[in-house]
């Protein structure tokens, strides 16, 4: 499935889902709006719950097939995004790429503590934090 989102009325993103043959039966429910979600539409008619997900953010410039989707000069900076979605028994449930424009779109990532299924307790920290006149932390 591929979607063009919009951010309070302007082009923000464009995504491919790519989603097992036992859910294809959402297509016609998220194409009927511009603005369903598909994890909440997955929920709705197959009651499955998203439980975690793996993403990979990656800084490119847009080609010319991007760049004619998104509106925005041939090498634009984008934020290319790889995530995989898994349900409660970690079986994949959505699998997307997605192109986000920056200019009207932020990325927020959030990380916390967690218990593996081997009880290790896994803690993230922080390395180093560059400076700058956005940054919170100057």
């Amino acid at each position: 499935m591929e979607r063009l989102r919009r951010v309070d009325g302007e082009l923000a993103l464009y995504a491919v889902n790519h989603l097992p043959v036992e859910f294809a039966a959402v297509l016609p429910e998220i194409r009927k709006s511009s603005t369903a979600s598909l994890y909440w539409t997955l929920r709705k008619q197959y009651g499955v719950e998203v439980a975690s997900s793996s993403r990979m953010l990656e800084a490119v410039a847009a080609s010319p097939s991007l760049a004619r989707h998104l509106v925005v000069p041939r090498r634009f900076p984008l934020v290319y995004v790889e995530s995989v979605t898994r349900d409660a028994a970690a079986k994949p449930i959505d699998c997307y790429r997605s192109w986000l424009r920056t200019d009207r779109l932020r990325i927020a990532v959030e990380t916390d503590t967690w218990s593996s299924l081997a009880g290790r307790v896994v803690n993230h920290s922080v390395v180093g934090v560059p400076q700058d006149d956005r940054s919170p932390l100057a």
